[in-house]
């Protein structure tokens, strides 16, 4: 098992090399980051065949501790642990990423911060993996918060443009919230327990050395990080300005890092939570809550990768509302099953944007299947795994926790995760109906001073549409027939290093699922699962049944307002209303959160920014300050370091003493005596 040594440090390894040695080689410093996690996924691999060989007969783990220091009573340790779930993991984090990163060698072509964003993204990996591998609270905090780091520095690549500046800052404030509870939870743990370990506080909890209320506290601030990373309400609201970083910086953060954290940690310290009734309902019904705000968001975005990161956040609520009712398998299952098919739909947009002049519009396209069939067919596939049809990757994950939340008794989150798989299998198909078989759009992308011979792979400079309102034009009388012909004869075919990574992902997202079949031995449920309060009785036919009746005509709606389209409005503008203009808005979270900061936040601020200069620097420290240099201007005047003056000083001291017991009897009698 010495093998995961090499699996969290090959990653790190790629970090310094780039950083010390090949910085100035663009070329090179690419190649580095995807040997490195290519070696870095080969050996994740191996271990993860190596656990399950062994977990066959027993439950298996192997840990490995390095002891850093000693305070007092108190040993503090960092190490890693490999089970089947790290190992599963390990391998879901490595392989995606380095199909994202052989990807990006094509997608940030000519970039300037070539070298730069290989580094970043090689200690992104490393970052993920070692919280994949942590062994206790305190090493999964300082992976914890190195992800974030990671995440800001990525969110932000583009530093020169104000909104990728805007966003990274608005991920790293956002996030800092959920991590100040994680803190607090694992300081309050170490309190009832004196260490960190996952075992000494799962012995603990088990032998009833932390009451009850402090197991639920202690779950729900640790469960704050979760809400922070993974991007849960109320801290949900980073999630889509993160999409100003580059197509595979999303599709890293969303399938195999940073969002994925939560999920995992939660499941990682699952004994935590389980043993709390109340933090299992919290952590279901955050869940049930996201999931639904972020699939009926993602219905009125008009950006792709904006759509997508709302899939992935009622993705991830999903996962959360699994765990929250039980059904750990089932939860666990979606996040290594989500990776695969939330990286492809990623990265087939990233495809799109790529050959079709870095337009991200979905109201600026149409009719782009037969330039790019295999972005499109892959972005298919992904969509049909994302809305969980069988036989697709994402049908075993989905409805296996419906199925976990009809038979945990929660009949609400049942009907809410149903309703929230009608949303999914409309928002994603709007998605690809409108920019694979829509008709073209009025816009031309020469026309706007995108053509190709203008265009540069590795400079993003796009035009700021933000989310913006198509107009009803008639298409087929809107597009000026020289300027469209101009702009379909610079539409590319995806390199090798672009289609190489769809094709493997879309293969995963087609048949990876099949590891969950139930009743299946030596499948996933095998060796993920976590005692006997585990809801998984495999397949529940009439939940089958619905989920696909619900999914089949989310896609039909899908398929009678955006693939016969006539304009280039939204046709649900117009259908919903007011409630378009919700969804659209994003429920008004960002306008609330600001009006809070500006009535209460800045408010609060003025009031100690008035204190603080009145009181602390105006009495304290300038009133203070003047009476002391008062104080000492006349001071100073017996201290002058003439000699004259101070044998002056003392001939008039022994003066006045002389009249004072001069003018009083009995001084004059006393002093007398004392002479005697």
């Amino acid at each position: 098992m010495e093998l995961a040594w090499w699996i969290l440090f090959l990653p790190l390894a790629a970090f310094l090399i780039i950083s010390l040695v090949t910085w100035p080689n663009r070329k090179l410093s690419g190649i580095v980051t995807v040997t490195a996690i290519g070696l870095s996924a080969v050996c994740a691999i191996t271990t993860l065949v190596r656990v399950l060989a062994r977990s066959q007969h027993e439950a298996y783990s192997w840990e490995a501790v390095w002891h850093w220091l000693t305070v007092g009573p108190v040993q503090i340790d960092f190490g890693i642990l490999v089970d089947p779930l790290a190992a599963i993991m390990a391998v879901a984090v490595t392989v995606v990423s380095f199909f994202i990163q052989l990807y990006s060698t094509a997608y940030m072509k000519g970039d300037e911060g070539y070298s730069r964003y290989f580094a970043f993204m090689a200690l992104f990996t490393f970052s993920m993996l070692g919280i994949v591998l942590a062994n206790n609270f305190l090493m999964i905090y300082v992976f914890w918060e190195l992800v974030g780091l990671c995440s800001y520095l990525l969110i932000g690549y583009w530093y020169f443009k104000p909104s990728a500046a805007a966003a990274a800052k608005k991920a790293f404030v956002v996030t800092r919230f959920g991590d100040f509870g994680f803190l607090l939870g694992v300081l309050l743990l170490f309190y009832y327990v004196g260490g960190f370990g996952y075992g000494q506080v799962m012995g603990a909890i088990e032998a009833g050395s932390i009451p009850a209320v402090g197991v639920t506290v202690c779950a729900i601030l640790v469960f704050c990080g979760a809400i922070g990373k993974s991007a849960q309400f109320p801290l949900h609201v980073w999630l889509p300005d993160a999409m100003e970083g580059p197509t595979p910086v999303s599709a890293l953060i969303h399938a195999a890092t940073m969002v994925a954290a939560g999920v995992y940690m939660v499941a990682r310290t699952y004994g935590l939570f389980f043993a709390s009734e109340h933090a299992m309902l919290v952590v279901a019904y955050i869940g049930g809550i996201t999931a639904f705000l972020a699939a009926s968001m993602a219905m009125a975005q008009s950006r792709m990768k904006r759509i997508i990161a709302y899939s992935t956040c009622s993705h991830l609520a999903y996962m959360m509302m699994a765990l929250g009712v039980g059904g750990y398998t089932a939860g666990v299952f979606h996040l290594i099953m989500h990776c695969f098919f939330k990286a492809l739909l990623f990265l087939c947009a990233g495809s799109v944007m790529m050959l079709y002049f870095h337009e991200e519009n979905i109201w600026r396209m149409g009719g782009l299947y037969r330039f790019m069939k295999l972005t499109a067919i892959c972005m298919i596939i992904a969509g049909l795994s994302n809305v969980g049809l069988f036989p697709f990757a994402g049908f075993f994950s989905k409805d296996e926790i419906l199925v976990a939340a009809k038979m945990s008794g929660h009949m609400d989150l049942y009907i809410l995760g149903t309703l929230v798989a009608f949303f999914t299998a409309i928002y994603t198909f709007r998605l690809i109906f409108v920019v694979f078989f829509g008709p073209r759009s009025e816009w031309s992308p020469v026309a706007h001073g995108h053509g190709h011979d203008d265009h540069d792979h590795g400079h993003h400079e796009l035009p700021d549409i933000g989310n913006p309102r198509p107009s009803k034009i008639n298409l087929s009388e809107a597009v000026n027939p020289v300027e469209r012909a101009r702009s379909d004869r610079h539409l590319g075919k995806e390199p090798w290093t672009v289609a190489v990574p769809l094709t493997v992902l879309a293969f995963f997202a087609v048949v990876a699922g099949f590891v969950g079949w139930p009743g299946l031995h030596g499948g996933f449920s095998s060796y993920i699962h976590f005692g006997h309060g585990e809801h998984h009785a495999g397949w529940d036919m009439p939940t089958v049944i619905v989920s696909h009746l619900v999914v089949l005509v989310g896609i039909g709606i899908a398929w009678a307002i955006y693939g016969k389209r006539k304009t280039a409005a939204d046709p649900l503008t117009e259908m919903l209303g007011p409630i378009f203009r919700l969804f659209e808005r994003k429920y008004y979270f960002d306008e609330i959160y600001l009006w809070f900061i500006r009535k209460f936040v800045d408010a609060g601020a003025a009031v100690l920014a008035w204190f603080e200069e009145n009181i602390f620097t105006g009495v304290f420290a300038n009133g203070i300050g003047a009476l002391l240099m008062e104080t000492g201007r006349v001071l100073r005047l017996f201290q002058s370091g003439w000699v004259q003056r101070y044998a002056l000083i003392l001939f008039l001291g022994m003066l006045v003493l002389l009249v004072i017991v001069l003018g009083e009897p009995s001084l004059t009698v006393a002093v007398g005596g004392v002479i005697k």
